[in-house]
C-alpha cells in the first residue's frame, strides 16, 4: 500500500467542494458521489473500482480537514499509476480552487512529480512479502 495524506482548508467551503466535485468527475474515478452535508463539514467520496474510496471534506468553519486514502501497490503497474494520478489530481485541482492543501505522499510524487520515483515505491512494496501470508490473523 502507498499512502497520500492530506490537509485541506478553504474560507468558503460549500461551493469550493461542490465546484471540486463536479472537477473530479473527470479526473478518472468510476464513481463520484454527491457533496454530503454534515453540522462540521462538506463531503464527497469518489471511487476507482473496487479500491479503498477517496474521502474528501472541507470544515464549514474554514479550518483544516485531514484525510488519507491507501492507494493499492500490488498487481498492474498501469491501474495503479491512474488511481495515484488520479488522487494527486483531485488534490492538484483542490489547490487550483484555492484551497489550502498540505500532503504527505509515500510515493513521492506531490512534491517531486517524478514517476520514476513512483514506480521505484511500488518496485519496492512489491518486494516485500504480503503481510497476509505471513501473518495468518490478517
Amino acid at each position: 500500500m502507498l499512502k497520500i495524506s492530506f490537509v485541506l482548508s478553504h474560507d468558503k467551503p460549500e461551493p469550493t467542494i461542490h465546484e471540486l466535485r463536479a472537477r473530479t468527475l473527470g479526473l478518472g474515478f468510476s464513481l463520484v458521489g454527491d457533496v454530503d452535508g454534515t453540522t462540521e463539514q462538506f463531503l464527497f467520496r469518489a471511487s476507482q473500482g473496487g479500491s479503498n474510496p477517496l474521502t474528501i471534506a472541507l470544515n464549514r468553519d474554514g479550518s483544516e480537514t485531514p484525510g488519507s486514502i491507501n492507494v493499492p501497490a500490488r498487481g498492474d503497474s498501469f491501474l495503479f499509476l491512474g488511481r495515484y494520478i488520479s488522487i494527486i489530481s483531485v488534490l492538484d485541482t483542490a489547490a487550483s480552487l484555492g484551497c489550502r492543501v498540505q500532503v504527505f505522499d509515500e510515493g513521492g510524487y506531490w512534491e517531486h512529480r517524478s514517476i520514476q520515483k513512483v514506480i521505484a515505491f511500488k518496485e519496492k512494496v512489491e518486494m516485500l512479502p504480503d503481510p497476509r501470508e505471513i501473518l495468518p490473523f490478517m
